[in-house]
């Protein structure tokens, strides 16, 4: 009688051993957040990827163009009518200038941010870490990446403003350097 019930009990305790083992946290909850968060963080990249640096260049070069001509024609002490015009496109040169740096450093750190969360979701994978330093990384990571994605939708919204103003206002500025031209002779 004692064979008959070591056996079973024998055989229970080693599944039961395997299953603890082989068990663990599935860290599903984790993982879909990652998840979530690179597709967020890609969908930026895609985004910001609209304002080439070669088409930046080029609005700036026009820029550069068209404010030498209203600054030989203007007269920028005299507070006319079209002085905001003017001024609000003379405003748009800095963002114009410096996307070619902010631009590329924000796709870096959209980049890193990706690789990094993509790390973080290797190791929980591979349970190369225990549960603790998991759910601290996951939760600097997330920091990291809300800032990112705030930061990167701010430069979005203003690149985008700017260029559709650049687009506006070109023409009017261009029509002002003739009208001015034609007053000054």
């Amino acid at each position: 009688m004692k064979k008959r019930t070591f056996i079973p009990f024998l055989i229970s305790s080693i599944l039961l051993i395997l299953s603890v083992q082989s068990c663990g946290p599935s860290y599903s909850e984790e993982i879909d957040q990652i998840d979530s968060m690179v597709t967020i963080l890609k969908d930026k990249s895609a985004q910001l990827q609209e304002f080439p640096v070669e088409m930046v260049n080029a609005k700036n070069d026009t820029f550069l163009s068209i404010y030498a001509a209203i600054d030989t024609v203007y007269n920028f002490s005299i507070r006319d009518s079209n002085f905001h015009t003017v001024n609000t496109f003379i405003n748009l040169q800095k963002p114009l200038r410096r996307h070619k740096e902010r631009g590329a450093k924000l796709m870096d750190d959209v980049d890193y941010q990706i690789q990094q969360l993509e790390s973080l979701r290797k190791d929980i994978k591979a349970k190369s870490r225990s549960q603790e330093e998991i759910e601290k990384y996951l939760s600097l990571e997330s920091a990291e990446c809300e800032k990112v994605v705030q930061f990167a939708t701010a430069y979005y919204n203003m690149m985008k403003s700017r260029i559709e103003t650049f687009d506006s206002l070109s023409p009017q500025i261009k029509e002002l350097v003739i009208l001015y031209s034609t007053q000054k002779k």
